[in-house]
């Protein structure tokens, strides 16, 4: 008898990377899934033995809509984790689905709760400047030059180009172009989109200074490397040294998204039309056109900003 592999939770992860979802989107996906499989274990104790898919199977549309109504409470989940977690048990539950593990997809109705999702993520103009005068007073230091050209470089690039770290993590040195008049890289966002990114004069300065010190000894092909890797990765790396200089500059809102939020908005404050900063951060639909819905939320005016504007009508 042909013994008949049972699917695991494991499978739809694997179905998520042969999507071309990042390391990172995935892994985001299974901290919400296993978030919710741990609060209906917790609410049917019955459950505590069953694995992961037979869980899943037994799951109706009243215990989403209760998780809905109580993680903020019980599990201490912010509404934008609670609206996260229902997409991902959606689009987790169509998948069973497809398979003919259950007979519907008990979420599919199940809607969110309203939040403000265009809250603003970037850094302000103050601690833009605060934060690059650091760097470049630590690059005076010729003992620790090294170190702070590559972390230089890493947050230069995303804050003059918008990418997403991970996309930072996955460019190679034939992936960009630097002249001395022009240049520009290939990145590859989500779902393996390519796009192209022009460098202006100031980032081409600062990679210029930071191949100048590490091309000849990089271990492999990317732009960036780590002590133990060809490749830096986002949590190792990345993170860890957007969270030193956090620490360091007393930033709590200082993170690698936060650079590229700033990048965008930027970019809208200055004029530059949404089709344009659409394209440029990679919000794009299946069809290859910008899709600007994706880019209003960098339209939103900081609270310096509404400040200084209402600066604009005073008397004095």
């Amino acid at each position: 008898m042909i013994k008949i592999n049972k699917i695991t939770l494991a499978d739809y992860f694997d179905h998520l990377e042969l999507k071309g979802l990042s390391q990172s989107t995935i892994q985001t996906n299974r901290s919400s899934i296993y978030r919710f499989i741990t609060w209906m274990k917790k609410k049917e104790p019955h459950l505590l033995k069953n694995d992961e898919i037979s869980v899943l199977q037994k799951v109706f549309q009243k215990n989403i809509n209760l998780f809905k109504k109580t993680a903020g409470k019980e599990m201490n989940c912010k509404v934008g984790t609670i609206n996260l977690t229902i997409r991902h048990l959606k689009q987790c539950l169509a998948w069973l689905l497809e398979q003919k593990l259950i007979p519907d997809n008990p979420a599919e109705k199940i809607g969110y709760i309203p939040e403000d999702r265009l809250k603003t993520k970037w850094i302000t103009d103050q601690q833009e400047r605060q934060l690059f005068a650091e760097l470049r007073l630590l690059l005076g230091n010729q003992k620790q030059y090294r170190k702070v050209i590559r972390e230089y470089a890493m947050i230069a690039l995303m804050y003059f180009t918008g990418i997403r770290v991970e996309e930072l993590c996955h460019i190679k040195l034939t992936d960009i172009q630097i002249n001395e008049r022009s240049g520009w890289i290939y990145v590859y966002g989500k779902e393996n989109k390519q796009r192209k990114i022009d460098l202006n004069k100031s980032i081409r300065k600062i990679l210029f200074q930071y191949l100048k010190e590490y091309k000849g000894s990089l271990k492999g092909p990317y732009l960036f490397d780590s002590q133990r890797s060809e490749q830096v990765t986002t949590r190792a790396y990345m993170r860890h040294v957007i969270k030193k200089y956090e620490r360091r500059l007393n930033m709590p809102n200082l993170t690698c998204h936060a650079l590229r939020h700033t990048c965008l908005h930027n970019l809208v404050k200055e004029g530059v039309p949404l089709s344009t900063v659409a394209e440029i951060a990679g919000h794009l639909k299946t069809d290859g056109t910008p899709n600007v819905d994706m880019t209003l939320r960098y339209i939103k005016p900081s609270e310096e900003e509404k400040a200084n504007a209402m600066e604009l009508i005073s008397w004095d």
